[in-house]
């Protein structure tokens, strides 16, 4: 059963907690926050399972509370790995031990995982939840990537295997990663290298601002596009084949400076053009007018 957690944790969001289906003695435990108000056509969210360290630092819950102010609802798995908060993201002893002890319940990781999905769908109303898995958690995240709508992976500690998803997937790393050779990543369906960076370098205490900054924008658009669709039926995960609109033309000048000088304080386009057409035109008439 789903509980709320008497005190809320770091940020604008709230612990979760309930028992597994499978071990009833194991209380799983997440980050939840989501926004004041519904943004967009649909309900979306995103389920983040974080690195060895679980939430419990605040660059991960701060991000989640940045995504949510985007509009989505979003929960952050803990991980049953380490309840230190220790910012601990280098190739070193202390990490790696995490690293295994979290692989050695990675089945358990991917139940409560997709257990996030189902409560982001089923109490919250969601209709389209992307995952996105940070560090050792874009391992998981790519186990499960067929069950949610969109992917992203930043900062992986392996190169994804090959799989036979079709959820659009997307992979942020630095070109210095410990863990990887970003040039033999072939599996993804689209790749960001921030130059320069490291394991860890856009939500820990070695984030370079202006890459971090880079590649959380490059996850937001990918979402934008695959999860609320704003291209249109364009890399989406459900079949649709790959088509544009054709580009209407473009109305001629002399037809919009008639009517505007007809003082009316509406009237209609002779036929559809684009936004940018007609700022074009817009943009023209102010120089003219000066």
């Amino acid at each position: 059963m789903l509980t709320a957690a008497a005190a809320a944790y770091m940020g604008a969001g709230s612990i979760v907690e309930w028992r597994d289906e499978e071990e009833s003695d194991i209380s799983v435990q997440a980050y939840l926050v989501y926004p004041d108000a519904h943004v967009g056509r649909i309900m979306t969210g995103v389920v983040i399972v974080p690195d060895c360290a679980g939430f419990r630092t605040p660059y991960v819950c701060t991000f989640a509370d940045k995504l949510a102010e985007q509009g989505y609802k979003v929960i952050v798995l803990d991980l049953p790995v380490t309840t230190a908060t220790s910012d601990e993201w280098t190739n070193s002893g202390t990490f790696r031990k995490w690293k295994d002890t979290a692989a050695a319940v990675e089945a358990s990781t991917v139940r409560w995982a997709l257990r996030c999905r189902d409560l982001l769908k089923q109490t919250y109303e969601v209709q389209r939840v992307g995952v996105l898995g940070l560090g050792y958690g874009a391992e998981v995240a790519v186990r499960i990537a067929s069950s949610f709508d969109a992917v992203a992976l930043l900062s992986p500690t392996a190169l994804p295997p090959p799989s036979s998803s079709t959820t659009p997937t997307l992979l942020v790393t630095g070109d210095r990663n410990e863990y990887i050779d970003s040039s033999k990543v072939v599996h993804a369906l689209a790749l960001f290298v921030v130059p320069g960076q490291r394991h860890g370098f856009a939500l820990s205490r070695i984030a370079d601002e202006d890459a971090a900054t880079l590649a959380i924008a490059d996850i937001l658009d990918w979402f934008i596009i695959h999860l609320h669709r704003f291209r249109t039926a364009l890399c989406t995960s459900d079949g649709t084949s790959d088509s544009v609109p054709p580009k209407p033309a473009p109305v001629s000048p002399a037809v919009l400076f008639e009517d505007l000088s007809s003082m009316k304080r509406t009237y209609d386009l002779p036929h559809p053009m684009t936004l940018a057409d007609l700022v074009e035109i817009y943009v023209d008439i102010w120089d003219i007018n000066q």
